[in-house]
């Protein structure tokens, strides 16, 4: 019997992929030898990540790599070509719709079959070949009813990751509905758990913590598989979900448990009946978690794995699956091994893109057409068939032309003057207003700033955030947005007339990007102190040479699906908060950023004296909070120590450097700009760094 070498490969210690990798490998049959590997690349240089992923293949490469974090595979992919491989590729697919709708495609290209976990979406993205939909499991071993179900105490809880907690609804949701079963007397409990480095209960305390409980919330946006839910339904607990992922795969609405609209009168109302009827809910969905239990849902992986590895070539079929999906007529020719029918598909899809030139699946269709003929490299450019090769060209010019996929905001408060000016600028962009979407987001001003906005109507969409903080305002704009990519700028900014073009053209040559900052400049009527400010908002800087790189939101573009991903903006953060998203977004999810040199906007820097000590206030607040909070990623910093040190002899320095105070700031000659801007900087830095040991004393001792 031919033993067939497997590879699973997980992202986080402790977390829901590598228990999947392990329980795998420990139900796997006599025909399989499987290795659990981690793979994981964050923070490595391009030389660091080959190294690491030739070691993850092992000198002797496996007959089939079953890859769990998806964005992981295309490295791994490569790795497997430079080394000359024949390791088949399967990749899990575990995210909820639409997450990386647009993207989807991009798997396909280099993966031998793609396994959904979750019927939703790969019903939704029309069952796209090759793929196959199954489910988690979950393992009854350690998650089963230790408490009887009969005499617990009514106590509701809810658990996820501190970095996708939007997404989850914590804040919007869980909070607000805790809150209030709380003041009708029930006992409730949130667990949020840094998912990528924070420490983490073990199965075995999960377990305990969910037979302490009866009912579980799931109030989430999107999601593949709550785990939680499985992992609490077989404990006793009754699950009240909304309709994601594959919970109505589980979930028989009002039998074992509750699917609800995600608004609070909804998972209020589902809560009140689950607590009501806890313990026949709980019976029945016990005996329906029989089902995905792992010795029961391995073997339809293992299925799946053998048919790969003993399968031939197959992205010819996929290819023509993908065009049967998108309405595409396969037209076979006398010479079925020339490129003919691909030739004859070329005026169709021109067609297709003159009715619906936006349509990005039409690009996925084209570039798995053209890039992966028979397993192949794509073929140079000479060699496709003249009408694919028109249709291609039509499909790049267009597409590149094309702004409606992309959608600017602009968050504003009690700021008339400035929006005003900033939504012309907006509207005067050198590509078609009518092409992408404008987003204003009013966030409790009180002068004529609606009033003004409404005179952008309907052009101009119009929300409303009451929560004070412009994270609030950017993150209810991000969530309403209709386009791929989002282009954030500010009311007190004026983006010159090629800014959007130029941006989005950025975040579209390079596939993997998802975040692309451009030039913060003074206005050019801006006096001595706004010029020299423009150091503090120097974005090329932050971007190319500063470790970690941050970006500054009032000029970035923001791929939406994986903005969402990474948690978007932390309204815990009063200051700082594009930094900490930054920083974040890289840390925890291996996020890419870039530079543009040619979008720029124009900023209303401070051009007084108090405004810039008022600035450096602010930048050393939002500054103590980060480096504390992050202080495992923070690379310019050794120790604790050495961190908190260094404010006070970079304090002393600029108290030094303004002792011999000019007595001329303006002087004449070539000296007295010098002098004027080393007065700045020493004022601006002295101001900074005591608000940094103010502020981070403070944080330490509240802690």
């Amino acid at each position: 019997m031919a033993v067939i070498d497997l590879l699973i490969t997980y992202d986080v210690e402790g977390w829901a992929y590598q228990r999947r990798a392990e329980a795998l490998a420990r139900l796997a049959p006599d025909d399989f030898r499987v290795r659990v590997a981690r793979l994981r690349t964050v923070g490595m240089s391009p030389d660091e990540q080959r190294t690491h992923r030739a070691a993850v293949l092992g000198e002797r490469a496996p007959d089939l790599a079953f890859v769990l974090n998806a964005p992981q595979a295309a490295g791994l992919r490569g790795a497997i070509r430079e080394g000359g491989h024949s390791t088949r590729l399967v990749v899990g697919f575990n995210n909820g719709w639409p997450c990386y709708r647009d993207e989807l495609h991009r798997w396909f290209e280099f993966a031998d079959l793609v396994i959904f976990n979750n019927r939703d979406y790969w019903e939704r993205a029309g069952r796209p070949q090759p793929s196959v939909t199954i489910a988690n499991g979950v393992d009854l071993a350690t998650f089963r009813v230790t408490e009887p179900v009969e005499g617990r105490r009514p106590r509701v809880i809810w658990c996820g990751s501190e970095y996708s907690r939007l997404v989850k609804g914590y804040d919007e949701r869980i909070v607000p509905l805790f809150a209030r079963l709380r003041e009708e007397g029930f006992e409730c409990e949130e667990l949020l758990v840094d998912s990528a480095y924070g420490a983490k209960r073990t199965a075995a305390e999960m377990a305990e913590w969910y037979n302490r409980a009866t009912v579980l919330v799931v109030a989430s946006d999107s999601e593949g598989t709550p785990n939680p839910a499985l992992e609490a339904a077989a404990c006793g607990c009754t699950i009240v979900s909304t309709r994601v992922g594959n919970m109505p795969e589980l979930i028989r609405d009002g039998e074992n448990g509750f699917l609800v609209d995600r608004d609070l009168e909804s998972l209020h109302r589902g809560v009140r009946r689950a607590i009501a009827g806890h313990a026949s809910l709980a019976a029945e969905l016990g005996r329906d978690i029989a089902a995905w239990d792992w010795p029961r849902r391995a073997p339809e992986f293992f299925e799946v794995f053998r048919a790969v590895v003993a399968g031939g070539p197959r992205r010819p079929e996929a290819t023509r699956a993908f065009g049967r999906h998108f309405g595409l007529e396969r037209r076979r020719l006398a010479n079925p091994g020339a490129h003919g029918w691909i030739d004859s598909l070329g005026p169709a899809l021109v067609q297709r893109f003159r009715e619906n030139p936006s349509d990005s699946n039409l690009t996925s269709v084209l570039g798995l057409v053209a890039g992966r003929l028979a397993g192949s490299e794509a073929p140079a450019a000479g060699a496709l068939a003249p009408g694919l090769r028109e249709a291609v060209a039509f499909a790049e010019a267009t597409a590149s032309r094309s702004m409606r996929d992309v959608t600017v905001v602009v968050p504003v408060r009690n700021d008339a003057r400035g929006v005003a000016r900033c939504l012309d600028a907006i509207l005067a962009q050198d590509c078609p207003a009518s092409d992408f979407e404008i987003i204003a987001v009013d966030n409790g001003s009180t002068d004529e700033t609606l009033r003004t906005l409404a005179g952008y109507a309907p052009r101009v969409r119009v929300l409303s955030e009451p929560r004070p903080g412009v994270s609030w305002a950017r993150n209810a704009a991000t969530l309403a947005a209709s386009g791929t990519w989002i282009a954030f700028t500010d009311s007190d900014c004026v983006p010159r007339p090629d800014w959007l073009r130029n941006l989005v053209e950025a975040g579209r040559r390079d596939p993997g990007v998802s975040f692309v900052g451009g030039p913060i400049v003074a206005f050019a009527s801006a006096n001595s102190i706004a010029r020299f400010a423009e150091a503090l908002f120097d974005q090329r800087r932050s971007i190319l040479e500063e470790q970690p790189p941050a970006f500054i939101s009032a000029n970035l573009l923001a791929h939406r699906e994986s903005l969402i991903r990474c948690g978007m903006f932390n309204p815990e953060y009063p200051r700082g908060q594009d930094t900490e998203l930054a920083w974040r977004s890289q840390s925890r999810f291996g996020a890419r950023i870039t530079f543009c040199e040619s979008a720029t906007v124009e900023h209303d820097n401070p051009s007084t004296l108090g405004a810039l000590v008022h600035k450096g206030i602010q930048h050393g607040r939002g500054a103590a909070r980060l480096i504390i909070d992050f202080q495992p990623y923070h690379r310019r910093s050794i120790s604790r120590r050495r961190r908190q040190t260094k404010p006070y002899t970079d304090a002393l320095r600029a108290t030094w450097n303004l002792l011999p105070l000019p007595r001329r700031l303006g002087g004449t000659g070539e000296s007295g700009p010098q002098r004027r801007d080393a007065f700045y900087y020493a004022l601006f830095r002295l101001v900074r760094h005591g608000s940094f040991i103010y502020h981070s004393l403070r944080i330490e001792s509240g802690r």
